[in-house]
């Protein structure tokens, strides 16, 4: 890179005004006046070589700077890379361990539901059970009431046909009584 270089210089000047000082002790009286000028000058003196030099530096630097940006940035790049994965396992075990700790859970409900299950199923056999003595009994009692009845009445049968009978062969007898005497 080239450029053009010309002398520059900047110059400050400044004045002050008169400045009166007096001071009174003892009976002795002190009186000073200052005045300042000042002059600063500066001056850039520098030459196309120079300039050069500088911005080659300059370039050179430049590109240093970006090859560093751009490996730093490739670092940075694989370092959040490597951040992302640990997360991300981490994840996945966090997410394990609570797909292990549901399955345990839902394992206890399923346990708990099948005892629980069980004692309903229990309770309801000893219901039907008893239910079924119940009628059991009940219908033994009903079969026992028609068939002492039906007893009853064979028994009322067979003795009304008995003294059917009897009296028929007491018929009988005296017909045959009456008909052999006479």
């Amino acid at each position: 890179m080239s450029f053009d270089s010309n002398i520059e210089s900047i110059q400050n000047s400044t004045s002050t005004g008169v400045e009166y000082t007096t001071i009174n002790k003892e009976n002795v009286e002190v009186s000073s006046a200052i005045t300042h000028d000042s002059t600063n000058k500066v001056s850039l003196n520098i030459g196309a070589d120079k300039l050069d030099q500088l911005m080659d530096r300059l370039s050179t630097t430049h590109a240093q700077l970006d090859n560093y940006a751009q490996i730093r940035t490739h670092q940075i790049s694989i370092e959040t890379q490597n951040i992302i994965n640990k997360i991300l396992e981490e994840t996945k075990e966090k997410q394990r361990e609570l797909l292990f700790e549901a399955q345990q859970k839902s394992q206890l409900f399923q346990e708990q539901y099948q005892n629980d299950l069980q004692m309903k199923v229990n309770q309801f056999n000893e219901e039907k059970a008893q239910q079924l003595a119940d009628l059991e009994k009940n219908l033994n009692y009903q079969q026992e009431f028609i068939l002492n009845n039906a007893r009853q009445q064979i028994d009322s049968l067979q003795k009304d046909a008995n003294q059917v009978c009897l009296f028929f062969f007491f018929l009988l007898f005296k017909f045959i009584f009456f008909f052999l005497l006479a």
